[in-house]
């Protein structure tokens, strides 16, 4: 007999994987499931939903219910299954059980307008779909289906099943969304690029459908934001204390190397990698509270000395190193690249990297990629190119009103084919000395949260390099 802990942890894997049948056998077999019978369940659940035994896992779920599990995903799978055998009314129920558990989360919202609209409910469809375009930056519920993580690089994955598992229409609109996207990955390894993009077309679709976005009012934004700190003055702060350490700030859009970029740099002893913070934004959003009827950047026209110098003194303080070591910190948030003036203004001493990419390179990156929350442009081809052309607009008004070398542009393409050459440039912009560790970044042993986490495990290669070629990418008014 297995112990139940590694029967759930093993289960869980085949699932990620794609092979839910295996779990069904694997639950079958002689395990002692003593203290783990609610775990067991939901995981065969979940597998007999993927495999298409919709009434079996019906059952589950609900005795999973009568224990007296309240968990937004178990309530999410139940009510698939109620969607799939046509019992809406009672799906309905599951779903708003699920958001009593979740809150107003986007993808159970987007489940509830199509179950209202099936109902014969238009009127309130409608406002759920209102309510889902307002929620639709909060993080999605969790994956019960396949995960999928690293698809790229994980060799095990039964493909050919979780293509069945797509047909079969038995994965909530979450998990069907995350399984079109990994696919179309493994198809674009295949070389099948005309069936990746048709995935990906799709599902950014549906999501660019479900909530609301005005593409060339949100890059009038983005213009106006450097426009207003040349009115106001760009005046670096005087009567700074020094920080605990020096900030080099990688910018840039999406999928642009900045990870690449971030790890090389962490590799070195001196230099501690912050990932993806959100304190710039955290610092803006605590001192916009003060101005309530002001707008972003406008309401620091209020500000004098003192005020800039306790918001640089709260960012350091967000970070609460106790025993840092190193004379730098990495803080990578590509977004940033909005906020270069306060930055500039409020640590003079810190050290711009913006990371820049082939213009069609990155907007298929973009394209093929789910974000979950956070750029709503992401999902149409036309505002990507629109957004990437208003960026660039952005970075050359910083530009001009900066001495150009506080900010350093790192081409991807020709870091990725003379990686020794460019990392050793990054290292002299940066002020730091050369380390054979930058080299070999894949090396380095640290958590990395965010979607190209298993990449960097691997020497750097150029692989990537002029993928767009593949889907004939050009501007979108071609």
């Amino acid at each position: 007999a297995q112990e139940p802990i590694l029967v759930c942890v093993i289960a869980r894997a085949l699932i990620d994987l794609g092979r839910p049948g295996e779990v069904l056998r694997l639950l079958s077999g002689d395990c002692n499931i003593m203290g783990q019978e609610i775990n067991i369940d939901s995981l065969r659940a979940v597998s007999l939903r993927l495999t298409g035994q919709v009434v079996a896992a019906k059952r589950v779920y609900e005795k999973i219910i009568t224990a007296g599990i309240s968990d937004a995903s178990v309530y999410m799978g139940y009510a698939r299954c109620l969607n799939i055998l046509g019992l809406n009314d009672e799906c309905l129920k599951a779903l708003d059980r699920a958001l009593d558990v979740s809150g107003s989360e986007s993808g159970l919202l987007l489940e509830k307008a199509e179950c209202l609209s099936l109902l014969g409910r238009k009127t309130e469809a409608v406002t759920c779909l209102n309510a889902a375009s307002s929620a639709w930056t909060n993080p999605t519920s969790s994956l019960d289906g396949p995960s999928l993580v690293n698809s790229e690089f994980e060799e095990t994955i039964d493909w050919a099943n979780v293509e069945t598992i797509l047909k079969n229409n038995t994965l909530c609109r979450n998990e069907r969304l995350n399984v079109m996207f990994a696919l179309g990955h493994h198809l674009d390894a295949k070389e099948r690029y005309r069936e990746a993009m048709s995935l990906w077309s799709s599902a950014n679709q549906e999501i660019r459908a479900s909530y609301e976005f005005n593409a060339p009012k949100f890059i009038t934004w983005m213009k106006h934001i450097p426009d207003v700190f040349s009115a106001q003055g760009l005046e670096v702060l005087t009567d700074q204390e020094p920080g605990p350490f020096r900030p080099i700030f990688i910018v840039g859009m999406p999928r642009t190397g900045t990870s690449l970029a971030e790890h090389i740099l962490s590799s070195h002893s001196n230099v501690r990698g912050g990932g993806e913070s959100l304190f710039i934004s955290k610092l803006i959003e605590e001192a916009m509270s003060c101005f309530p009827s002001e707008s972003y950047p406008e309401f620091l026209a209020k500000f004098d000395n003192d005020d800039f110098l306790a918001m640089r003194a709260k960012f350091f303080s967000f970070w609460g190193f106790g025993n840092l070591r190193e004379q730098f910190v990495v803080d990578k948030l590509p977004g940033n690249f909005l906020h270069i003036g306060l930055m500039q203004k409020i640590f003079p001493e810190a050290i711009f990297i913006e990371c820049v990419r082939d213009q069609d390179d990155t907007a298929l990156s973009i394209f093929g990629h789910w974000f979950r929350e956070g750029h709503p442009y992401a999902y149409d081809l036309r505002e990507i190119y629109l957004v990437q052309d208003a960026y660039h607009e952005v970075m050359d008004s910083w530009r001009s009103m900066l001495d150009r070398k506080k900010i350093q542009m790192l081409k991807y393409e020709e870091l990725v084919r003379s990686p020794i050459s460019i990392i050793k440039k990054l290292l002299v912009e940066c002020d730091l000395s050369f380390e054979e560790n930058c080299l070999a970044p894949y090396k380095k042993l640290r958590a990395v949260e965010n979607s190209n986490a298993r990449r960097l495990e691997f020497p750097i290669d150029n692989s990537r390099v002029g993928r767009s070629h593949n889907y004939g990418f050009g501007s979108p008014s071609n």
